[in-house]
């Protein structure tokens, strides 16, 4: 498991909390945050790595939403239970926000809202997010976002030149890019051969 760098474990279990910078926050123990969402959401083992590699190598990054009052956990449940599993801890204890909640209804609904994810990551607006922080994917635990996949953002940053830098020749490039939504694998196929057929550069993004 890395450790060191800018969040990380501060000594060896212990990780950096990097979300509590004026210290603020209310902090507890690991045992006073109480599971709520049951079987909900799961986290297989492929995910719980590379949660775990992040939370190792960036330290604990935002803190537990609890239902005030109850400290039962409305987000943040997997990252409690990785801290359990792994044998660690947070240095100056676990990061809260405590949320108000009229009853368990009200609280599970809030739950609920706060896991909906509302806006969609688009490919090639992403390509664009990580040249413009200059964010390398090969030394990056990639996260899971929905609609994604890392293979087609991968192969556009390797293919697509970078907007705006100079060619061998000292001259600036600029690359221009048209989105078209094509109904169905067939519509796509056909909006493919025919515009390689008239001379330009083409490639396929299911998303």
């Amino acid at each position: 498991m890395p450790k060191g760098g800018p969040g990380g474990f501060v000594k060896t279990g212990v990780l950096r909390c990097a979300c509590d910078p004026r210290g603020t926050m209310r902090r507890i123990a690991l045992e006073e945050a109480h599971r709520f969402q049951h079987d909900l959401k799961i986290l297989p083992d492929v995910q719980a790595g590379k949660l775990d590699e992040s939370m190792a190598t960036l330290g604990f990054i935002t803190p537990l939403f609890l239902w005030f009052e109850h400290d039962a956990i409305l987000d943040g449940t997997q990252r409690r239970d990785r801290l359990e599993a792994n044998g660690w801890t947070v240095d100056g204890g676990i990061p809260v926000v405590e949320i108000e909640a009229t009853d368990e209804k009200d609280a599970a609904q809030k739950l609920l809202v706060i896991a909906s994810q509302y806006g969609q990551v688009e490919e090639l607006g992403l390509v664009d997010f990580l040249d413009q922080y200059h964010v390398d994917v090969a030394q990056f635990t990639l996260p899971d976002l929905a609609g994604v996949d890392w293979d087609d953002v991968v192969s556009l940053m390797g293919e697509a030149p970078n907007p705006g830098a100079p060619d061998q020749q000292g001259r600036i490039k600029t690359q221009h890019d048209v989105l078209i939504v094509c109904e169905g694998e067939s519509g796509q196929a056909d909006a493919l051969e025919k515009l390689t057929g008239m001379g330009f550069e083409c490639r396929a993004i299911t998303s």
